[in-house]
């Protein structure tokens, strides 16, 4: 149901898709990444906003983006359930679901 390892592959071939297509997916790409660097805010802490965000908009491949951009820049399991958990309760039960997704993939990120 969630294969996270082709949410990853469609992810790379359809951006190089919108990349070829026109300049703007390029600059909304790049908008992400200079959003998302350290600054004020360290990198980690961004990247557990922005899986709240993606878990409150239901977007499976931004979840899987964000939790392993976040274990990437040094959050730890704790901090991704606790993301998990302030962002159900601002989403209500419905968020829930795609919660078991972002657990699923912390679970893959521990077991590399």
């Amino acid at each position: 149901m969630w294969d996270i390892e082709e949410i990853k592959r469609d992810r790379a071939t359809y951006d190089r898709k919108l990349f070829e297509s026109g300049r703007l997916f390029k600059d909304l790409e790049d908008l992400e990444v200079t959003a998302f660097k350290d600054g004020a805010i360290p990198r980690k802490y961004k990247e557990l906003m922005g899986l709240a965000v993606s878990l409150n908009v239901k977007c499976y491949p931004c979840v899987q983006f964000h939790v392993d951009a976040a274990m990437a820049a040094g959050a730890t399991r704790e901090d991704v359930l606790e993301t998990l958990a302030c962002a159900v309760a601002m989403g209500g039960a419905v968020t829930q679901v795609v919660a078991r997704f972002a657990l699923k993939v912390l679970e893959r990120w521990e077991d590399r």
